[in-house]
């Protein structure tokens, strides 16, 4: 089966913030919009990698793992190495890597803007989203975290003259887009419509 999205969580001790980040992938997965298609219609699956957490994240994904179909949770990962084994084991055409709770309209945009044509897209520190032949040039050897992979993207794509997108100064309009899409259809996912006011606003 095509896997349209990729979205990676390089975890460590992120035991609080599990919930809240998956759910705000959730909300990429189903409001970004390909071009000559309808949101919703992403094919996609959530890989949590967790490197070697000490408190209790494996327990949370656990649960996570019972009420989300697409998220498949990958444990005892070397610390600084769950970007390049969840490069390595996903299947997406567009990759995006987060390693904490992110605002869910700049991740909508960073899909979108992939999806688009773009060869990758960056909120500096916060995520990164990239065509899967840019993420195995620049990402399947990575050692380090997010700030490295996004040097690494940059790099890449720099030796052959191209430059990743930045996030935009303001995605009014795509959060004003999101949250009608998300109120309207809540009841897809299993979080309440209250609860994805609050992950927007994350």
């Amino acid at each position: 089966m095509r896997v349209d999205l990729s979205l990676l969580i390089a975890s460590r001790d992120l035991e609080a913030e599990l919930p809240t980040l998956v759910k705000q992938l959730l909300v990429v997965a189903q409001v970004a919009c390909p071009p000559g298609r309808e949101a919703g219609e992403l094919a996609f699956e959530i890989l949590a990698l967790d490197e070697r957490s000490r408190d209790n994240s494996l327990s949370v994904l656990a649960m996570l793992q019972t009420q989300i179909a697409q998220l498949a949770v990958f444990d005892d990962i070397a610390p600084g190495s769950a970007i390049q084994e969840g490069v390595a084991r996903s299947r997406g055409q567009v990759v995006m890597i987060v390693d904490t709770c992110v605002d869910a309209d700049y991740g909508v945009w960073a899909c979108e803007a992939v999806l688009g044509g773009q060869p990758a897209a960056v909120v500096p520190g916060e995520l990164l989203a990239v065509q899967r032949d840019v993420a195995d040039r620049a990402l399947r050897r990575l050692s380090g975290g997010l700030m490295r992979g996004q040097r690494a993207v940059r790099k890449t794509l720099a030796d052959t003259g191209l430059t990743p997108a930045f996030a935009p100064a303001n995605v009014s309009g795509m959060r004003a887009r999101t949250r009608r899409w998300l109120r309207d259809r809540a009841s897809l996912l299993p979080i309440t419509a209250r609860a994805f006011d609050r992950a927007g606003r994350g």
